[in-house]
């Protein structure tokens, strides 16, 4: 399974494609795409989106859509059916009107027409987060991948994913494990090794990667470094002295 860009045959919109999936659902037309062709689409000009109107679907079913463009945690509220009983006619008993005297005051209910308008808003408000996140996530995992690939080039400790890993948004600090003891020549020199990874993924000079970029370089014998450039030069700190 593997994660991939694509664009909403209907109406062009980003969207978040597992190629294990045949088709994927648009949060923004509802309507669905053929996986593959949805890939395809990323890159192409000159295509014109038919935007047909889609009904909204179910409740779950936009939960299943939702999640899978990465937002598991927004719940689809129903509106709950009421069996209205119709009230009888006529006048009340004594025993009636005391019972009314001494209902308490209650809050009115929303109605329903009030709810959907709440719903309505809410629901634009995610699509205005997805509009702006998306492509922000898809940015980050992307170079974090094209990252990740180059890393085993230029560094030795890299060959095992599993012992790295890239934090924050735009991916200038990483963390690697090493299963022998590194000392702080090691540690500077894959500090370096890294700030040329990331210049050339981020397009920007070797000098600009090594004053923003941050390695951690861990063990468990002597803890490992910390290396970063800071005023212009190349600081290393002994984790052993970095108090939790």
């Amino acid at each position: 399974m593997a994660i991939y860009e694509g664009l909403c045959t209907n109406c062009g919109s980003l969207l978040r494609v597992d190629d294990s999936q045949e088709s994927v659902r648009c949060i923004f037309c509802w309507g669905e795409s053929d996986s593959e062709a949805a890939i395809n689409l990323m890159g192409k000009d000159d295509v014109e989106y038919p935007n047909e109107t889609y009904s909204e679907p179910s409740a779950d079913e936009k939960v299943e859509a939702l999640k899978a463009q990465g937002m598991g945690g927004v719940v689809m509220r129903q509106e709950p059916k009421v069996n209205r009983k119709e009230k009888k006619t006529g006048k009340l008993t004594p025993k009636e009107k005391v019972a009314l005297q001494n209902k308490p005051l209650v809050k009115p209910e929303v109605s329903k027409k009030h709810k959907m308008a709440i719903l309505a808003g809410v629901a634009a408000f995610v699509i205005v987060l997805a509009a702006i996140g998306l492509p922000v996530y898809f940015l980050r995992e992307n170079k974090a991948d094209e990252i990740m690939q180059k890393l085993p080039e230029h560094v030795a400790l890299a060959s095992a994913k599993e012992k790295i890993d890239l934090h924050r948004q735009d991916n200038h600090i990483i963390t690697i494990v090493s299963q022998e003891a590194v000392t702080k020549e090691q540690a500077e020199e894959t500090f370096l090794a890294f700030s040329k990874v990331y210049s050339e993924v981020y397009g920007i000079s070797e000098e600009d990667a090594k004053n923003k970029v941050e390695l951690k370089l861990l063990d468990d014998f002597t803890g490992g470094f910390r290396v970063k450039t800071k005023d212009g030069s190349i600081m290393s700190t002994s984790l052993e002295k970095v108090k939790s």
